[in-house]
Parts: C-alpha cells; sequence; structure tokens
C-alpha cells in the first residue's frame, strides 16, 4: 500500500497564472513536491529492489531517502526546478519498512513520499 506523507507547505501550493502574450495563459505552479514510487512492493532479505523518485520545485537543494532500517541515502539537486532518478537498496533483514523521499527546496522548503515495502525471510 503506498501512502503520501506531504508536508504542510506543499498544501500551501500556489497556482499563478502568467501571461504569455496574445491573451495565452500559462500556469505557474509554485512549491516542492516529491513522488516516490517502489519497484516492488514485496522482496526477500537482500534482494535489491528500485526506487523511482520525481521531484519538482523552485530551487532543489536535494533528495533524502530513508530506508526504514537504519540506512539513509541522498541525493544532491544543485538548485533544480526538477528532478527526476532511481536508487537501489537490499534490505538485511524481514519486516516491512516504511521507505521515504524527502526532498528540500531553498526557497519552498520541503515534501515528503512514502512507500512500505515488505521483506520476506
Amino acid at each position: 500500500m503506498r501512502r503520501s506523507n506531504r508536508s504542510a507547505l506543499t498544501s500551501l501550493g500556489l497556482v499563478v497564472v502568467l501571461l504569455v502574450g496574445c491573451g495565452e495563459t500559462a500556469p505557474f505552479e509554485q512549491g516542492v513536491s516529491v513522488v516516490l514510487t517502489p519497484g516492488a512492493l514485496m522482496v526477500g532479505v537482500g534482494e535489491e529492489v528500485s526506487f523511482h523518485f520525481d521531484a519538482q520545485g523552485t530551487a532543489l537543494v536535494g533528495v533524502i531517502f530513508d530506508y526504514g532500517d537504519t540506512v539513509v541515502d541522498s541525493v544532491e539537486l544543485f538548485g533544480a526546478t526538477e528532478a527526476a532518478g532511481t536508487r537501489f537498496h537490499a534490505f538485511a533483514t524481514p519486516g516491512a519498512f516504511e521507505v521515504a523521499a524527502t526532498v528540500l527546496d531553498a526557497v519552498v522548503g520541503a515534501a515528503s513520499d512514502s512507500a512500505t515495502v515488505t521483506v520476506t525471510p
């Protein structure tokens, strides 16, 4: 089961409509968001699982991954407005682990998404 744990800052997202000439408009979304998509929700001990992330913001600093088993990983984004990538992790013990991805934005704040991965013996 996939759960979303977005920060309060995300709920304050603001949509501004900018004029693009000749009466056309384009939406500009100010906010920060991240979507975490695991490659599998059930794996065996030692089996590698992929975690894909899509992040959007104003000046993204990085994404922190907490795999729920004391392992933390991160990716630097150097001020990007959009980023996507995949990280890989293998769990050493069985159990249910809540994996969280938190994106940090230098202007807007932070947002998180999480998913629970079940690891079988």
